[in-house]
């Protein structure tokens, strides 16, 4: 830590001496400068009070190292703004270059380097996984139909895949449009006695014969690939908010159901049985998501339902819960 802070020390020295030059030719060099020492000053003055307090007692390991890595994440921004400014004050024959400001992997260092100017990146790419419990909104069931009784809180829904996020306007924008490739899982449990049927082509809960006498588990599950596109307001900085709204369209895949029972011998058995149950084979959407850049909070809503058209069933999909973006 010590050899931390003598860097740091340095890196202040030459801000001061380095920029200098940059004082002599363009106007506000100066403030920036002065701004660059403040942010470091601010870092070392926090490295010393958290480091006293871990010492002391007043906060524990896993304390010390979240406010580390606030404070690395602090630095890190207030860098990447001078930088940008910086960047904009460089003319002439300096055009086609840029001056970065980062930390090291370790977060622990400022490190300043001169290279080709680049613009932020348009169009990036990134990893999606969100999953959490699932609901079922019940619209008209028909009268001589058996309702199942649905658990929202042991059927689950995510997705996972590829996204893209394509800003809209210049560097500045907040705006941006997502889209990209996802498959999407739903798995709905019953807690009544019942599973899923096809009768005259319609879709009908039933008692379990002939399997049993009693189910222990009924469980439907539908496989999707999907394409979302959304809009999405966030700033450039690691904390700023997201906020997403937009929707989706898809194809099923296929669907099955897990039964889980006792024979009339009390002998435990499982069995999946492959099916479309009469699922709508396209499916459409509506959803949003607020949170910072890796996580967020979503939800989404099915319009389309989850059977095609019968006289027993209109079933709506809801989804909610967190997603992480890698």
């Amino acid at each position: 830590m010590k050899r931390m802070l003598l860097h740091l020390c340095i890196l202040s020295f030459l801000c001061l001496f380095g920029f200098g030059t940059l004082h002599a030719q363009t106007e506000g060099s100066e403030s920036i400068t002065t701004k660059i020492k403040e942010a470091t000053k601010a870092f070392e003055d926090k490295v010393k009070e958290l480091e006293t307090k871990y010492k002391n007692g007043e906060i524990d390991q896993e304390d010390f190292e979240d406010a580390m890595e606030d404070a690395a994440d602090d630095l890190e921004d207030a860098m990447d703004d001078l930088g940008d400014a910086l960047d904009d004050m460089l003319d002439g024959d300096d055009e086609d270059q840029s001056i970065e400001i980062s930390t090291d992997s370790t977060k622990n260092k400022v490190k300043i380097s001169l290279g080709d100017k680049k613009g932020p990146k348009r169009t990036k790419s990134y990893f999606l996984l969100n999953f959490g419990p699932t609901y079922m909104l019940e619209g008209t069931i028909g009268e001589n139909a058996i309702t199942p009784e649905f658990e929202p809180w042991r059927s689950w829904s995510g997705n996972v895949g590829l996204m893209f996020s394509t800003r809209l306007g210049g560097p500045s924008s907040i705006a941006h449009i997502n889209y990209g490739l996802l498959w999407k899982f739903n798995y709905v449990e019953v807690s009544s006695d019942h599973r899923l049927m096809v009768q005259d082509d319609n879709p009908v809960y039933v008692p379990p014969s002939p399997y049993a006498s009693t189910l222990e588990h009924s469980q439907f599950s539908r496989q999707s690939l999907v394409l979302p596109v959304q809009l999405r307001f966030a700033g450039s900085k690691k904390k700023s908010l997201n906020v997403m709204l937009g929707g989706y369209g898809g194809i099923r895949l296929y669907a099955f159901q897990d039964l889980e029972f006792k024979t009339a011998d009390g002998e435990k058995a499982e069995l999946r049985l492959r099916d479309d149950y009469a699922t709508n084979l396209w499916q459409y959407g509506v959803t949003a998501a607020i949170g910072q850049r890796w996580w967020q909070l979503y939800a989404d809503y099915e319009l389309s339902n989850l059977f095609e058209d019968n006289p027993n069933y209109e079933y709506n999909m809801l989804n909610a819960g967190v997603q992480f973006f890698f």
